[in-house]
């Protein structure tokens, strides 16, 4: 109905009355009831006008704006400050846009006001940052220290078309660095338009592991963020060819070609399955498993990829799935081996020593006594092992376990 109307406004009377509106706002100040109503005539009068209405500038727009970024605004002033941008100059409006940024990254302020600047940047023009003198510096301070992953992503999305590369280049310098902010650096890699930098470097492949592994945080985002950033890199037709070796062993930490095609096909679709956590659909693929060992073996792969598999089924609740776990990393680890060592130590004898009452119960399948696979395990192993004091330690917790 506004949009029959609009050939017959007055724009010079609207842009008085709006000016005027803002004015008695910023006025009554020390009358906060007559400053709420007039807020909420101005904005019922700014929420009917359509959006792409073009207005002249109204300097006391920017004392407005500057007022409610000063006083902490709530949501009720969310189209207040998404008008008081358009009826900027250019100059101005380019100086609020760096405000709002800083105000984002500052946690000094409060969480409502950033999720509302946050809001109002999603309905910035994104040309608009081509213009933006941004303090790249502080944008990178914040990457590194600000362990809240819910607001910088909305400047990255912002800044990402008409600033790649700056980006790209701060991701690069810090990814080696990064302790408690591998979801942040996921969303903010997701945001970017391509990763093709980052394919090439190991720190980006330890980042991918360490999050599809992810068993402490239980983080469901952080895992399906790394799933969905490895997924279109195994889709992507650039990717023809990725090789890194591992920076402690002689295995590789990545290998993505035409042969091992089949092995990351077997990876996402088991990985998925354990993750859903569904027993009766994760029972028919365990069968996959044999088939990822060898191939992790025949293509000299790390085994941290087998590990993260075998993470995510230990994180299942279902006794037998844990139980199958078990089995069957005692029954076909090759020994000595540094990576199955460790996984046994860290996760395969934690499990059994939190669980031990689930260790006898029904199976999958027939199989041998838990018993007899811990002693092939144990003998095999305590061949490769020269600290005594060590053997002692696991023997004890496996005598208390079997019994």
């Amino acid at each position: 109905k506004m949009d029959i109307l609009i050939p017959y406004l007055n724009h010079d009377g609207l842009l008085q009355y709006i000016s005027t509106s803002m004015s008695n706002i910023l006025n009554y100040q020390n009358d906060l009831i007559k400053q709420e109503k007039e807020i909420d005539e101005l904005s019922r009068l700014l929420d009917a006008l359509p959006v792409d209405l073009q207005l002249n500038s109204i300097p006391i727009a920017c004392q407005l704006f500057d007022y409610f970024l000063q006083n902490s605004s709530s949501i009720v002033h969310y189209r207040l400050l998404s008008s008081c941008l358009n009826l900027m100059k250019i100059e101005d409006r380019l100086q609020r846009i760096n405000n709002i940024l800083v105000t984002i990254l500052d946690n000094e302020q409060t969480v409502q006001l950033r999720e509302i600047l946050c809001k109002l940047l999603n309905t910035i023009e994104i040309s608009s940052s081509i213009s933006l003198n941004f303090n790249w510096t502080q944008l990178e301070s914040a990457m590194n220290y600000q362990h809240d992953s819910k607001f910088l992503p909305y400047i990255w999305r912002f800044l990402s078309k008409h600033h790649q590369n700056d980006l790209e280049q701060m991701l690069i310098r810090s990814l080696s660095t990064i302790e408690n902010n591998d979801e942040l650096f996921l969303l903010l890699l997701i945001e970017l338009r391509s990763t093709n930098l980052f394919v090439s470097i190991s720190s980006f492949w330890y980042l991918i592991q360490r999050s599809l592994g992810d068993n402490i945080t239980n983080n469901d985002r952080k895992r399906k963020c790394a799933l969905y950033l490895f997924k279109q890199i195994l889709t992507n037709d650039d990717y023809k060819h990725v090789e890194i070796k591992e920076e402690k062993s002689n295995r590789l930490l990545i290998l993505i070609d035409d042969t091992t095609k089949q092995f990351w096909i077997d990876f996402i679709v088991l990985y998925e399955a354990l993750d859903d956590g569904i027993v009766h659909l994760i029972k028919p693929l365990l069968t996959k498993f044999d088939r990822i060992h060898k191939s992790s073996l025949e293509y000299e792969l790390s085994l941290t990829w087998l590990f993260i598999l075998l993470q995510r089924l230990f994180a299942n609740t279902s006794a037998p799935l844990g139980r199958w776990c078990v089995r069957w990393f005692l029954n076909s680890m090759i020994l000595p081996d540094s990576q199955v060592e460790n996984f046994f130590l860290e996760t395969v004898l934690d499990w059994t020593s939190n669980n031990f009452i689930f260790l006898k119960g029904d199976e999958i399948n027939d199989c041998q006594p838990m018993e007899k696979y811990l002693e092939s395990y144990l003998e095999r192993w305590f061949c490769t092992l020269e600290n005594s004091s060590k053997i002692n330690l696991i023997l004890c917790q496996f005598l208390f376990i079997s019994h």
